[in-house]
């Protein structure tokens, strides 16, 4: 092979090895915006007095850079009032406009923010999380109530109720078990429904309607 065609070998390969890393902005280091929360600060969070930043987020980012195999120089810039919590969305459009060459942070990573920057590979899944006021409440016996409010207990009452009395409706001409004075059909009506939520019933049912359905 010809020595010139070494040469532009040569030349090529260190061009591919060289890391991007090594490129740097004009002013010769990466502006690093960091949100300046002020909840949920154990994962980022901006201490005026010292104006360094701390939290899981800037962790995992120094202990990425320490294992860059070149230097890489940083500053990080706080983005927010320290006030209220920043607008992430904000801080993505200013990536993108390069005003930050980058950003650290428990950003989200949603479909509009996806189109203006990159993101990394998540470091952090929440997953799907029910939150709940918490309300300190005594033990008592009527507490196999609570599961439902007062309305929904009329409302399963009710459907109990309006068994019952299809039952009766089915039963009673051919049952003895519900026959008899109106006070004892009520009682059978009631007992009937309410024996059904513990055990089975101790009548046995003779309609043939009510064995088809069943």
């Amino acid at each position: 092979m010809p020595e010139e065609n070494l040469g532009s070998l040569t030349h090529l390969t260190s061009a591919c090895e060289r890391p991007r890393g090594w490129v740097f902005p004009n002013n010769g280091e990466l502006r690093v915006g960091v949100p300046d929360r002020v909840s949920f600060q154990q994962f980022v969070s901006y201490d005026e007095d010292t104006n360094t930043f701390k939290g899981f987020c800037v962790d995992v980012f120094l202990k990425a850079i320490e294992l860059l195999p070149y230097p890489v120089p940083y500053r990080f810039v706080p983005f927010g009032d320290h006030k209220k919590n920043p607008n992430y969305t904000d801080l993505c459009n200013k990536v993108g406009t390069s005003f930050f060459d980058a950003a650290v942070g428990d950003i989200v990573i949603t479909m509009n923010r996806t189109k203006v920057v990159d993101f990394t590979q998540p470091y952090i899944d929440s997953g799907l999380v029910v939150v709940a006021p918490v309300k300190r409440q005594k033990s008592n016996a009527w507490a196999f109530l609570q599961p439902f409010t007062l309305e929904m207990w009329c409302v399963i009452g009710g459907f109990f109720v309006v068994v019952g009395i299809v039952v009766w409706i089915l039963e009673h001409r051919f049952n003895e078990d519900f026959r008899g004075p109106p006070k004892k059909q009520v009682a059978t009506i009631c007992w009937f429904s309410f024996s059904t939520l513990f055990f089975a019933h101790s009548e046995s049912l003779q309609s043939n309607c009510i064995i088809l359905s069943c």
